[in-house]
């Protein structure tokens, strides 16, 4: 008994498993709001800036880091990638760049944000939003966006 399978059925049912598949990880995938507060200092060396901080992420809970960032464009923008370290020993590493927008009497910087990798509680995470903070010893800054994981 001879068997034949059409190419193009088996094509039809390869794209339509491929679908459901996808369909699912996203299902699967929950988004959730996003919120970060926390103060940081920093010193500057040249473009570099080392800066370290603590505070809580919801969700995530307490956190601190120490990462190196570098302003560019004469000091006009920031970019780096922050690697938030939970206590739980997960970790959530966020990319930003934004400009430094000058009120006159204080400098501050807000600009988007991308979620670019974590361990434990958030591996495999994505998200966005915005990361706002005043320049200035001790200041507080927060990210406001959302996480799928």
């Amino acid at each position: 008994m001879k068997r034949f399978i059409s190419v193009r059925k088996f094509v039809v049912v390869l794209t339509a498993l491929g679908v459901l598949a996808l369909t699912a990880a996203r299902l699967a995938a929950e988004e959730v709001p996003f919120k970060v507060e926390g103060t940081f200092t920093f010193s500057v060396k040249g473009n570099r800036v080392d800066a370290s901080g603590e505070g809580r992420a919801t969700p995530g809970g307490r956190f601190k880091f120490h990462d190196v960032v570098k302003a560019e464009y004469g000091g006009r923008e920031i970019a780096g990638t922050l690697t938030l370290n939970f206590q739980s020993g997960s970790t959530l590493s966020i990319f930003y760049e934004a400009p430094v927008e000058d009120y006159g009497d204080h400098f501050v910087v807000e600009g988007p944000y991308w979620v670019v990798g974590g361990t434990g509680f958030f591996e495999g995470a994505t998200g966005s939003g915005i990361i706002w903070y005043p320049i200035g010893q001790g200041a507080p800054f927060t990210l406001d966006g959302t996480l799928l994981r």
